[in-house]
């Protein structure tokens, strides 16, 4: 692990976090991913988020990414075009990785493999089944928000890839 990213089990239940801050790996590369400024970003740490703060959390989600190119959204779950997405806009908008660099291609050439015939991904939904399904039409059934999400991640992923 680095020296720019800490453990502690009683503390944002044992997620990976940036050094000093109670800020999750995963919360960064999702806010990343979202299009926040790297300068923006550091402005709301300005305890000493640095860009060699940012560089390990880039080495951070490299690191879990799986033997068939995809990420996960948790361990216990099998790799997902939501987790891939969010991983590689998150790559990409940090500056440290390109398009080119074969963990992006890797992961493009899993969302690619794991796209349905109608030009969705299938993602398994992480909602209890008490909840209510409100059938909008998109396919996958009870799984068709998140599958919805995971489609636009996917889908911004490639466009990255592709400019």
């Amino acid at each position: 692990m680095s020296a720019s990213i800490w453990i502690h089990p009683g503390r944002m239940g044992g997620q990976p976090c940036l050094m000093y801050t109670r800020l999750p790996v995963g919360h960064a590369a999702r806010h990343i991913a979202a299009g926040y400024d790297l300068e923006q970003y550091r402005d709301w740490y300005p305890n000493g988020l640095t860009d060699r703060d940012i560089l390990a959390a880039v080495k951070a989600v490299i690191a879990l990414q799986r033997p068939d190119g995809g990420w996960a959204q948790t361990d216990q779950r099998d790799s997902d075009a939501y987790a891939t997405g969010e991983a590689l806009l998150a790559l990409s908008s940090s500056g440290a990785v390109q398009a080119t660099d074969s963990v992006y291609r890797r992961g493009v050439e899993y969302l690619l493999r794991t796209q349905q015939a109608d030009g969705s991904w299938h993602v398994k939904t992480r909602a209890y089944p008490f909840q209510p399904l409100i059938d909008t039409g998109y396919p996958h059934g009870r799984d068709q928000w998140i599958s919805a999400a995971g489609t636009s991640y996917a889908l911004m992923a490639l466009m990255t890839a592709a400019q």
